[in-house]
Protein backbone atom coordinates (compact mmCIF):
# COMPACT_ATOMS: atom_id res chain seq x y z
CA UNK A 1 0.00 0.00 0.00
CA UNK A 2 1.07 3.22 -0.52
CA UNK A 3 -0.41 7.06 0.52
CA UNK A 4 0.51 9.58 -1.75
CA UNK A 5 -0.85 13.02 -2.77
CA UNK A 6 1.82 13.22 -5.64
CA UNK A 7 0.03 12.44 -8.71
CA UNK A 8 3.34 12.18 -11.13
CA UNK A 9 4.38 9.37 -8.25
CA UNK A 10 0.98 7.48 -8.76
CA UNK A 11 1.05 7.19 -12.14
CA UNK A 12 4.81 6.39 -12.74
CA UNK A 13 3.74 3.25 -10.27
CA UNK A 14 0.83 2.51 -12.69
CA UNK A 15 -1.06 1.35 -9.89
CA UNK A 16 -3.82 -1.33 -10.92
CA UNK A 17 -6.26 -0.61 -7.81
CA UNK A 18 -7.29 1.97 -5.47
CA UNK A 19 -8.35 1.74 -1.58
CA UNK A 20 -10.96 5.04 -0.86
CA UNK A 21 -10.64 5.66 2.79
CA UNK A 22 -12.18 6.15 5.15
CA UNK A 23 -14.82 3.96 4.15
CA UNK A 24 -12.24 0.75 2.90
CA UNK A 25 -13.94 0.37 -0.90
CA UNK A 26 -11.86 -1.45 -3.48
CA UNK A 27 -12.11 -0.22 -7.00
CA UNK A 28 -9.99 -0.72 -10.30
CA UNK A 29 -7.54 2.74 -10.76
CA UNK A 30 -8.59 5.02 -13.89
CA UNK A 31 -7.81 8.49 -14.79
CA UNK A 32 -10.77 9.94 -12.56
CA UNK A 33 -8.33 9.06 -9.34
CA UNK A 34 -5.45 10.54 -11.03
CA UNK A 35 -7.54 13.82 -11.04
CA UNK A 36 -8.45 13.38 -7.13
CA UNK A 37 -4.80 13.10 -6.14
CA UNK A 38 -4.18 16.12 -7.99
CA UNK A 39 -6.80 18.06 -6.02
CA UNK A 40 -5.31 16.92 -2.68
Amino acid sequence: MLVSHDEGAVEALNPERVLILPDGTEDLWNRDYADLVALA
